[in-house]
């Protein structure tokens, strides 16, 4: 049995350190209790400074209580200290909460009313002394406080974590309290002095909550990202339609120049100064056939990267509106990131929002601060109605001015005025129209029983000089 309680725990223990970072894990290795209380002055003593006091006493009784039970469990806890993974997360808690009072108190709130049911070291020992039973029982007691670090952790390493607490709390507030429940239940079975009996029952019953937990997170989101996408109903599908059809018509290699060229490269890395890259060459030019290449390229690389996209149409002007192009582009990314939907849920779809350009825009901001690397491709901006051609691209700069170098903007059109940020595609296809000429007159010769290889030669040169840098798309 003390070998169940010992998996139990370690099972647990793997759980919390698979969500550490690497520094984070070796830091908590060597926290102490005093390390906490020593973090608690510094901050009791910083809030007295700017006269924003809060009780952080009311941490006390939490740490009283855990420092008796590392005590207890230590015997299941080979080649670690107990209580370091409890300390750790807790003193980089109170330190990143202790700047923004209402997250403070949230978590010295729920610290004390944990304390409130964990159950007492000093009047149960005196029942059971040091058995086999009562060790086990506690196991599971350390279990539920690893489990709640571990999630709680996961909040507070999160991107912009300050900005989504409200809504992130929110969701875990079930989870807190399902993990209140087994305390409560493991202490009623403790003091009924049936701990052996009880333990598998325990087990079992957090288990259960435990599930039950997983269950109403796991139904919670998924209507969540049902509602919110059904509330925009954006202009997905035609999208996807669209390059999956040009890359099914684009020829192999020949839009692979694009790579090589240091402006297209450093637009890929994470240079501040390369925030925008404007397509421009004559009709015919390969543009839109370059965006798709340029989308799946993004798509396949080994970082990760976000990937939004939008394919304008002269023939669709009353879709390619403004709001249109910025709800698209907030559900692609949402799709890739459906850990955001719940702030675009409680900020945007709970208050009943419109989809108007403005509101579309500071939705894709507050999207976009939750995304450590993102890239937009609009293509064919020239097909748009005149205001969004001039609009869309101050719009897009604007959000990226909020949310940093992590944005990027590509944008593909016919000739406009910007040359700081433009890549001509006068000249740049020239290999890729030889290899399409190649392409298909080979095709042809296949469907003609004999054509001299000279003659085919001459046909794909002639065809080539007459292209005038344009290609079929």
């Amino acid at each position: 049995m003390a070998c169940t309680s010992s998996l139990t725990i370690e099972k647990a223990f793997d759980k919390l350190k698979g969500s550490l970072s690497s520094q984070d894990a070796q830091d908590f290795l060597n926290t102490t209790l005093k390390d906490v209380w020593s973090a608690a002055v510094v901050i009791e003593q910083d809030q007295a400074a700017r006269k924003a006091m809060k009780n952080v006493r009311r941490i006390q009784p939490f740490l009283n209580t855990m420092e008796s039970y590392s005590r207890v469990i230590e015997v299941f806890c080979q080649g670690y200290p107990p209580m370091a993974f409890v300390w750790g997360p807790m003193k980089l808690m109170l330190q990143l909460s202790s700047q923004y009072i209402h997250v403070f108190d949230k978590l010295l709130d729920t610290y004390r009313d944990i304390a409130n049911v964990v159950p007492r070291i000093d009047r149960l020992r005196a029942i059971f002394g040091d058995s086999d039973d009562f060790r086990r029982s506690l196991s599971l007691v350390y279990v539920d406080i690893l489990d709640f670090h571990q999630r709680a952790y996961k909040i507070f390493r999160r991107r912009s974590w300050h900005l989504m607490f409200a809504v992130s709390w929110g969701m875990f507030e079930y989870r807190i309290q399902a993990i209140m429940n087994s305390l409560e239940k493991n202490t009623d079975n403790v003091d009924k002095e049936a701990a052996a009996l009880h333990f598998e029952h325990m087990k079992e019953a957090r288990e259960r909550a435990e599930r039950d937990a997983n269950d109403y997170e796991r139904r919670r989101q998924n209507a969540m990202v049902h509602e919110v996408l059904g509330w925009l109903s954006a202009d997905e599908d035609r999208q996807d339609e669209t390059l999956q059809r040009l890359s099914d018509s684009r020829q192999p290699e020949t839009c692979d120049w694009i790579k090589s060229k240091p402006k297209f490269q450093t637009w890929c890395g994470g240079d501040a100064d390369s925030r925008l890259i404007w397509l421009q060459g004559k009709p015919g030019s390969g543009k839109t056939i370059l965006s798709s290449f340029i989308i799946e390229h993004l798509k396949c690389k080994e970082q990760q990267v976000t990937v939004s996209y939008y394919f304008c149409n002269h023939r669709m002007v009353d879709r390619d509106t403004m709001s249109n192009i910025l709800c698209t582009s907030a559900v692609q990314i949402l799709r890739q990131h459906p850990e955001i939907v719940p702030v675009v849920h409680s900020e945007y779809y709970e208050k009943w929002s419109g989809k108007a350009s403005r509101t579309m825009k500071k939705m894709l901001k507050d999207i976009l601060a939750g995304v450590s690397c993102a890239r937009i491709v609009i293509d064919g901006l020239d097909e748009c109605a005149p205001e969004v051609q001039k609009e869309l691209p101050k719009v897009l700069a604007d959000i990226h001015e909020t949310v940093g170098k992590s944005f990027k903007i590509l944008i593909c059109s016919r000739l406009v005025a910007d040359p700081k940020a433009m890549i001509l595609l006068r000249g740049e296809t020239e290999n890729a129209i030889k290899l399409y000429v190649k392409n298909e007159v080979r095709k042809l010769c296949n469907d003609i029983e004999f054509v001299p290889d000279e003659d085919a030669k001459w046909i794909e040169n002639r065809l080539a000089s007459k292209a005038d840098d344009t290609i079929a798309s």
